[in-house]
């Protein structure tokens, strides 16, 4: 058997800090609160053996994160439930060692509990072939429910043995009531609403703080409900206007930067995320918006050039380009939503080649 150049198992640790930001916006009965700094986020903040677990949890307020160090690394998240769906959505990445297992579990206090499980095992282990593995697993939470939990493991095998990465929680509370005797006009995710309600696009470059505190997406995801809860007529009630509020109500196309500059022949890293946003506030991984790349130049290359939800991907400039700047055209969709556009400029710098000739002389 080959030996594996990263089974070398290490331990690090990461200085850790994290800063809450809370906003709250009020429009008619709908609050958008303190579940927005802590509804998703990246654990841990650098792989741990190569693994690392991107989150976002909605249907539930959400308090500060615990986490632990040893063989397995874990953050814990504790809170109350909120709605009467919990989705906990997000992608894992495993990039060294032989393979990964992910298991995704949730439970609910008189429900059926849901598992989610699935591995990688490529032929020459995941250095040459990595992990990158979305998820958007769901639980109705009956009403009356006193408590909930989830669960993601994301497991990598190494020569050395298993090493994992764990993010879970425990929810208290009263329940959201979805399941038997719910209003079926509020269904959650993309079922129907009492309104017709538009999904509207941004595109946001970089990363997102606190999950809507860039760019326009918070102002104008109240602009939207403003106008919604400002609409109601005759005997209609305002909360008959709004939204369920784990309705996706906005997406956000982002990524992580709007130019490159190469060298010929060198690569650089390059993300693309589509977000969701609920109009309760919450910001998940849009794991079923699509993502397309395309190019016009054959000087540059973009590894993958498709996928859902988040792609990680690689940008090469050709090792002798024949033109030396291009666009990257960006098209996401998502359901419900049409389609948007982003363009990434991309260039190529040339080398600059320093000859010295040197001549003898006798003198």
């Amino acid at each position: 058997m080959p030996m594996n150049p990263n089974s070398q198992l290490s331990l690090p640790t990461f200085p850790w800090h994290a800063t809450l930001v809370v906003i709250l916006l009020t429009v008619g009965f709908l609050s958008i609160g303190e579940s927005l700094a802590q509804s998703g986020g990246t654990f841990p903040g650098e792989p741990f053996n190569g693994l690392q677990i991107d989150y976002s949890i909605s249907g539930a307020s959400l308090g500060a994160p615990v986490d632990e160090e040893g063989f397995t690394w874990s953050r814990r998240l504790d809170g109350k439930l909120t709605g009467g769906k919990l989705v906990v959505s997000g992608m894992v990445r495993a990039s060294s060692g032989w393979g990964a297992t992910v298991v995704v579990s949730l439970s609910a206090d008189g429900a059926e509990p849901v598992e989610y499980t699935t591995r990688k095992f490529p032929e020459h282990g995941l250095f040459p072939d990595p992990m990158a593995q979305p998820f958007n697993v769901s639980i109705d939470i009956p009403k009356g429910a006193r408590n909930a939990s989830f669960s993601i493991d994301l497991t990598g095998d190494y020569n050395a043995g298993t090493r994992s990465v764990v993010v879970s929680g425990n929810l208290a509370g009263a329940g959201g009531g979805s399941g038997a005797g719910a209003d079926a006009g509020t269904n959650a995710g993309t079922g129907p609403l009492r309104k017709d309600f538009p999904i509207e696009w941004d595109v946001i470059i970089g990363p997102i703080a606190g999950g809507l505190l860039a760019g326009g997406a918070l102002a104008g995801l109240a602009a939207i409900l403003s106008g919604l809860g400002s609409g109601n007529k005759g005997g209609e009630s305002e909360d008959e206007e709004l939204p369920d509020p784990n309705r996706v109500v906005r997406y956000i196309l982002n990524p992580s930067t709007d130019h490159l500059i190469l060298l010929p022949g060198d690569s650089a890293p390059l993300d693309i995320s589509v977000w969701a946003i609920t109009a309760g506030g919450q910001r998940q991984l849009a794991g079923d918006a699509g993502i397309d790349l395309s190019l016009r130049e054959e000087s540059f290359e973009v590894v993958p050039d498709r996928g859902q939800g988040m792609l990680r991907c690689q940008v090469r400039a050709a090792d002798a380009p024949s033109v030396f700047t291009d666009e990257l055209v960006v098209v996401a969709s998502g359901p419900g939503a049409g389609t948007v556009e982003a363009k990434i400029a991309l260039g190529i710098k040339p080398k600059l080649q320093l000859i010295v000739e040197l001549e003898s002389f006798d003198p």
